[in-house]
């Protein structure tokens, strides 16, 4: 069955580390007393040019969200990591949009049941887990 593709286990623990792997705007730098007040711009970087507004659009730099990988993919980079955990933290990193949203919601749903075994995601992640091996 599809849901013994990987340890459930394994499997929280790894979409937990992959649902997280978002690139997050100014997270400050307290070497150089850098903050950003909750920006929405990245605003850690020195500046150059004229001043910013707040209402930029930052640049794609990549990563997370921008690449094609769906949430399939995902499950099966998590399954070919094995117990490796630098690699499964990596499994997100070309996911598309929807990967990322897909393995979000199968990753909740594990944890608001408490899930650590087969039984527990077909009783109740069943859906999110189906629609994420869908989302090829």
């Amino acid at each position: 069955m599809r849901s013994h593709l990987i340890g459930v286990a394994s499997l929280a623990f790894a979409l937990a580390s992959v649902a997280c792997t978002v690139k997050t705007t100014g997270t400050g730098n307290p070497s150089t007393g850098t903050t950003d007040g909750g920006s929405k711009v990245d605003d850690d970087k020195p500046r150059t040019g004229k001043p910013s507004t707040g209402n930029e659009t930052p640049p794609d730099e990549g990563g997370p969200g921008t690449g094609t990988v769906g949430c399939a993919g995902i499950i099966q980079c998590i399954a070919n990591c094995g117990d490796n955990q630098s690699c499964t933290g990596h499994c997100g990193d070309d996911a598309s949009q929807s990967g990322l949203q897909y393995i979000r919601a199968l990753s909740d749903c594990l944890d608001a049941n408490a899930c650590n075994d087969d039984t527990c995601m077909q009783q109740h992640c069943q859906s999110e887990l189906d629609a994420c091996l869908a989302d090829k």
